[in-house]
């Protein structure tokens, strides 16, 4: 058996970084900045959750806020390397952008609305769709195309070319 050796730095971290109590130190602008330094801007702009209640919160916290000064840093350690590892692209993520994309594909379409008169009489509709509609004194009313299509047949008339505008 040889000697026990410690391990040197991470591959990829700068030649010029160095450490202070295991915590690896990379100048940035003239000044050194630790690695959670780097993730700062992602914490503060608030695209990091965490939960207002768990078991492990309050040391959760206590750990970050302390940082660099405190007794403890893995928490500090093992959040900033998950930031760093969830911001860059990743062997096989194209699959799941795949996947992503199929999934968009199964929406349902949003629904092309059009303005339809009813004829004279007409109070309410209910619609194939299952809308019910109260027609006004202008007897026009907004619906799916779907829906008009089923009334056109039956003496009400299409007033507008199909638009993809959701309000009505």
């Amino acid at each position: 058996m040889g000697t026990p050796r410690r391990a040197g730095p991470p591959y990829g971290l700068p030649a010029q970084a160095t450490t202070q109590g295991g915590q690896f130190w990379t100048p940035i602008g003239g000044q050194y900045s630790t690695p959670v330094d780097t993730q700062t801007a992602m914490i503060e702009n608030g695209f990091v959750s965490i939960p207002q209640s768990a078991p492990w919160l309050a040391e959760y916290l206590h750990e970050m806020t302390v940082f660099p000064n405190g007794k403890h840093d893995d928490q500090v350690d093992s959040t900033a390397q998950f930031l760093d590892w969830f911001k860059k692209p990743f062997p096989g993520q194209g699959i799941f952008e795949y996947y992503r994309r199929e999934a968009e594909k199964l929406k349902p379409p949003k629904p092309v609305y059009v303005r339809i008169k009813a004829p004279p009489g007409i109070g309410a509709v209910q619609t194939f769709s299952g809308r019910h509609i109260t027609i006004g004194e202008d007897r026009i009313a907004k619906m799916s195309e779907e829906d008009a299509n089923c009334l056109i047949p039956v003496g009400w008339t299409l007033l507008t070319e199909p638009s993809c505008d959701a309000s009505g």
